[in-house]
């Protein structure tokens, strides 16, 4: 993932479970970190942008969630 992605528009996050799935965006970088800080996006949760190859989890996104 590129640095400039944690700057960037066009970020979008889904949770696919059975009781509460959603698919939202896009987001910008600012909104995303601050879901995650509301608990609105949790680390188990899935995240996209163009510059990467696939959804992955919004854990392994560095600078996401606080350490």
């Amino acid at each position: 993932m590129s640095a400039a992605a944690n700057t960037a528009e066009g970020w979008y996050a889904a949770r696919d479970d059975r009781v509460s799935g959603w698919r939202g965006g896009p987001y910008t970088w600012e909104q995303l970190v601050t879901y995650a800080r509301e608990g609105r996006i949790v680390p188990g949760d899935l995240v996209w942008h163009e510059s990467l190859p696939d959804w992955i989890p919004a854990a392994s996104v560095p600078g996401l969630f606080a350490s």
